[in-house]
């Protein structure tokens, strides 16, 4: 990136007319810009047309001097949610390439027709103001930047440059057609959603207020994380009753499911997040997500479960190693593992504090960096445990 802009940028480009479209337009961006911009195309192997519209979508870029490359799906493909894992695939192979590659940049063609079908289908599955805000324009995903410039314009209008401005046929995909797929259903209601005046337009403008909505509260609950949660060192999260009170229940739920990808690397449904959210209002031990949630007088816990952990480790000596979310290192071999006791003088919840990491020599329990606990005549053994966010 130079002077906020990328040297290099890659655009997905299937065939259809939006990722030729924007493929066409950030080739004529990127030459006054003075950046390699790549054209990249995901064959599925889903279809037998499939090779042939990555050669089609080839030659288009080539002629226009854009250097293409096919990325195919390998292996065995599933037959259940195709369209999902499809998808899935997709992002791999395309985020794979931009990072062996060096390309900070990844275009995507959705449009304002594509907005307001997401916004559709996740207010099918009664999602909340983070679904119903729809596609962002800017997201980073693996270390790469994901870039959507065409959210604001329809598929009509990118038809029509094609037609009008490139004077480019494109392909179209025969599974826009099937009824197999929600979206394509969706559309075949559009006429009568435009009548009632639900036009893509407007839920698109929609989705882009509640984008708007959905970053405030993000920045409520980012700034209540940062100066009001302990993040202890032994891995696990406490919020002072009163501080957590205060919150409104939105901003708690967001809280909350921080908390858990916090400590365990797991994405609470909100469903199960709006189940959980009331009962912290008393003294209760629940689990959920891989961890326990512990809510006393003093306020709220949140720690892994110990049946859930990674078992012990053997780690050798000055050999960095990363153990259930920790960065690990000592001086001397030694097994990094959850500490499986209680210590009188602490005084934090005994669930909480077995699952604390602690170093284990052939003696048993030796060092736990987190509560500044050393066995006696330990002194040489130093180490670090570090939890990685």
């Amino acid at each position: 990136m130079t002077n906020g802009r990328p040297n290099k940028m890659a655009v997905a480009t299937s065939g259809g007319a939006d990722s030729l479209c924007l493929a066409l337009l950030a080739n004529k961006w990127a030459q006054e810009h003075r950046v390699k911009l790549y054209g990249l195309t995901v064959d599925h192997g889903l279809r037998k047309e499939s090779a042939q519209e990555a050669d089609f979508v080839h030659d288009v870029l080539s002629a226009h001097k854009i250097e293409h490359t096919t990325l195919v799906w390998e292996g065995k493909k599933p037959k259940t949610r195709v369209e999902e894992k499809a998808r899935e695939e997709r992002y791999r192979l395309l985020l794979s390439w931009c990072k062996a590659h060096q390309v900070p940049v990844l275009l995507i063609a959705h449009h304002q027709d594509d907005q307001a079908e997401t916004f559709f289908l996740r207010l099918i599955r009664s999602s909340g103001v983070d679904g119903l805000s729809g596609m962002q324009p800017q997201i980073l995903r693996d270390g790469i930047q994901i870039w959507r410039p065409f959210l604001a314009f329809s598929r009509k209008q990118i038809q029509d440059t094609m037609k009008n401005v490139f004077h480019q046929d494109w392909v179209e995909d025969p599974s826009n057609q099937s009824q197999e797929y929600e979206r394509v259903r969706l559309r075949q209601f559009q006429e009568n959603f435009d009548a009632l005046g639900l036009t893509t337009a407007a839920v698109a403008l929609s989705a882009k207020r509640l984008l708007r909505a959905r970053m405030a509260l993000e920045q409520v609950a980012q700034d209540f994380w940062t100066e009001r949660v302990l993040r202890h060192a032994g891995g696990f999260i406490f919020i002072d009753r009163r501080d957590f009170a205060s919150l409104s229940e939105e901003v708690a739920l967001r809280i909350l499911a921080k908390a858990f990808m916090y400590v365990a690397k797991n994405q609470a449904r909100m469903s199960q997040l709006e189940t959980l959210y009331p009962t912290l209002k008393r003294t209760v031990r629940t689990t959920l997500c891989d961890c326990v949630v512990i809510s006393n007088k003093k306020g709220i816990y949140i720690c892994a479960e110990l049946a859930k952990m990674e078992n012990p480790l053997f780690v050798a000596k000055n050999t960095k190693v990363i153990w259930n979310g920790f960065e690990v290192c000592c001086n001397q071999d030694i097994t990094i593992g959850p500490m499986g006791v209680t210590l009188k003088e602490i005084t934090l919840p005994a669930m909480v504090q077995k699952v604390i990491p602690a170093f284990f020599d052939k003696k048993g329990l030796a060092f736990v960096p987190a509560l500044d606990y050393k066995r006696k005549k330990t002194d040489n053994i130093n180490g670090l445990i570090q939890k990685k966010e």
